[in-house]
C-alpha cells in the first residue's frame, strides 16, 4: 500500500482542503466538508489548486492510460485506508469556460493532457506519480539521465558533468578570456561579470566551473523596463531573472551595481543560476544541466540556496537577502550541518540537500519541512490562501532542533538556554515582515520541552 503524509489543512476561495505528499514529492488534495469529512475534488477544483501550487515536481500529473482511467492512489487517513476515486460528469471544455479569466491561459497544458480522455458525458482522471513501477520506492537523489535512443543527456549532479563536457580545469584567465570574446556582453557588464568570476574562483574553489564557463561564451545581459521583465520572468514580483533556454539575464535598466547594494546582490544571484544550469543542444544531441533535479525541486529551496551562494562570494557580510524569512531558515540549516557546505549547492541537486538534511538530523522529515517552508511563502503572497499559524510549527521545531544541537546541553541553566532561543529568533526574524505573524511564543514553549529532554530544569519565572 502506498502511504501519503498529510502536510496541511488550508482554506482557498472560502473552502477547506487538505494537502498530502507522497515519497516522490507530489502533492495530492482532498476537500473537507462542514462535517470535517474528506471529499473528492471536481476537476475545476483540481485545476485551480494545481495552478495555485504549480511549483515544479509538486503536482501529481494526469495519466492517459485509457479513455476512462480511474484514480489509483490510496491515502492513510487516521489509520483508515481510503481510495482516492472520483467520477466526473462534465467535459473539459465546459470546465475550462467556467474557470476565472486569470486561469484560462494557464491551463493549455492541462487541456492537452485531457484531450484523449474527453467523452460526451463523462471522463475519469488518474492521479499518479511519475514512477508507478514501484509505488513504495523511497525518495532518490537525482544524478543524470542518459537516453541513448534519442541522444539526450541531462545532468543533475556535477559529479557526472564529464558525460557532456570534456574534463577541464577552468582558471580565472579562462573566464576573462571568454568574457572578452563574447560580443553579446556589453562593456557595462563585462567588468562586473569578471568580478563575479574572480570571487567565484577565490571564495568557492570547490564549486564546479565548467557550466559557468560554457554559458559565458554566449551569455547576454539585457536591460529592460518592468513590463519587459514581467514578460521574461512571468512574475510580477521579479527583480531580475535568468532564462536558461536563452542563456540570458534580464535586469531592470535602472539598476546601480555598487557593492553593498541589493542591485549588486541581484546580478550575483542571477549569475549563480547561470553557473549551475544550461542548455547545450546541437542538431544531433540534446545536452542539458539542470541541478535543481526532478525528484525534488521547490522554488524557495532553489532561490534561497542560490542567494546564500551568491552572498558567500562577497567580501563583506550580507544579511539582507531575497526571500528573507525563507533564506533565514536555510542559512540556519546550512550553518548547522556538518555534512553540507554551500558549495554543494553548486555541485549537486536539490535532492542531495534533502538527503544530507535527513542524514544530519537522523530522520526523514526534510521533505515535508521544506515543503512547509514553501507553503508559508505561498500563504504570505496569496490573500486567497489561508493557512493557520500552527500548521507551520514543524518548521520551528526542525530549525530549533538543528540550532540547539550544539548549543544547549545539560550543563546549562534555563536562563542560558533561553538566551539561545532569543538568539535563534533574532536570526529567524531578521528583516521579516510582521505580516508573516510568526508565533514567537511557540519557540519558547518548544524550548521548555527541549530542556526537559536534556535534563535542564525549566524556570518558569524566567519566561
Amino acid at each position: 500500500m502506498k502511504e501519503y503524509k498529510k502536510l496541511i489543512d488550508f482554506i482557498y476561495k472560502d473552502k477547506r482542503y487538505a494537502m498530502f505528499i507522497d515519497k516522490k514529492n507530489k502533492y495530492y488534495f482532498m476537500g473537507i466538508n462542514d462535517n470535517n469529512q474528506y471529499e473528492y475534488l471536481d476537476i475545476k477544483e483540481f485545476l485551480m489548486l494545481s495552478i495555485l501550487f504549480s511549483h515544479p515536481s509538486k503536482i501529481a500529473y494526469i495519466k492517459r492510460d485509457s479513455k476512462h482511467s480511474k484514480i489509483s492512489p490510496k491515502v492513510l487517513i487516521g489509520g483508515v485506508v481510503t481510495a482516492l476515486t472520483i467520477s466526473l460528469s462534465s467535459i473539459f471544455p465546459t470546465i475550462l469556460s467556467q474557470l476565472p479569466k486569470e486561469y484560462k491561459d494557464k491551463v493549455d497544458a492541462y487541456h492537452k493532457v485531457y484531450a484523449d480522455t474527453l467523452d460526451d458525458n463523462e471522463f475519469n482522471v488518474s492521479y499518479v506519480t511519475d514512477d508507478t513501477k514501484d509505488e513504495d520506492e523511497e525518495f532518490v537523489v537525482d544524478t543524470y539521465t542518459d537516453l541513448d535512443f534519442i541522444h539526450s543527456k541531462t545532468i543533475y549532479d556535477m559529479d557526472y558533468l564529464d558525460l557532456i563536457f570534456e574534463p577541464k580545469e577552468i582558471t580565472l584567465k579562462d573566464f576573462n578570456s571568454v568574457i572578452d570574446s563574447n560580443s553579446k556582453i556589453s562593456s557595462k557588464f563585462k567588468e562586473l561579470i569578471k568580478e563575479y568570476c574572480k570571487d567565484f574562483v577565490e571564495k568557492q574553489p570547490e564549486a564546479e566551473r565548467r557550466v559557468l564557463y560554457e554559458n559565458l561564451k554566449t551569455l547576454e545581459v539585457e536591460e529592460c523596463d518592468k513590463f519587459g521583465l514581467l514578460v521574461a520572468s512571468l512574475s510580477p514580483d521579479a527583480l531580475a531573472c535568468y532564462v536558461r533556454t536563452e542563456n540570458k539575464i534580464y535586469v531592470l535598466s535602472d539598476y546601480k551595481y555598487e557593492k553593498g547594494t541589493f542591485d549588486y546582490q541581484i546580478i550575483y544571484h542571477e549569475l549563480s543560476h547561470a553557473a549551475r544550469t544550461g542548455f547545450y543542444d546541437t542538431k544531433t544531441e540534446r545536452k542539458r544541466v539542470q541541478c535543481e533535479g526532478v525528484n525534488f525541486n521547490l522554488v524557495t529551496t532553489a532561490e534561497c540556496l542560490n542567494s546564500l551562494f551568491a552572498v558567500s562570494l562577497f567580501d563583506y557580510e550580507e544579511t539582507d537577502i531575497a526571500y528573507q524569512l525563507q533564506s533565514n531558515y536555510y542559512k540556519i540549516m546550512v550553518e548547522n550541518m556538518d555534512n553540507y557546505q554551500i558549495s554543494d549547492y553548486m555541485n549537486h541537486s536539490l535532492g542531495y540537500f534533502v538527503q544530507k538534511l535527513n542524514e544530519e538530523n537522523q530522520n526523514e522529515e526534510a521533505l515535508s519541512v521544506l515543503n512547509l517552508i514553501q507553503l508559508q511563502y505561498d500563504d504570505f503572497h496569496n490573500d486567497d490562501l489561508k493557512i493557520s499559524q500552527d500548521q507551520f510549527y514543524p518548521i520551528y521545531e526542525y530549525i530549533s532542533d538543528m540550532y540547539y544541537k550544539n548549543r544547549i546541553n545539560s550543563n546549562m541553566t534555563y536562563d542560558e538556554a533561553k538566551l539561545v532561543t532569543d538568539e535563534l529568533l533574532e536570526k529567524i526574524l531578521f528583516d521579516v515582515p510582521e505580516e508573516y505573524e510568526i508565533d514567537t511564543q511557540y519557540f519558547y514553549d518548544y524550548l521548555n520541552d527541549y530542556c526537559k529532554l536534556v535534563n535542564i530544569e525549566v524556570n518558569h519565572l524566567s519566561m
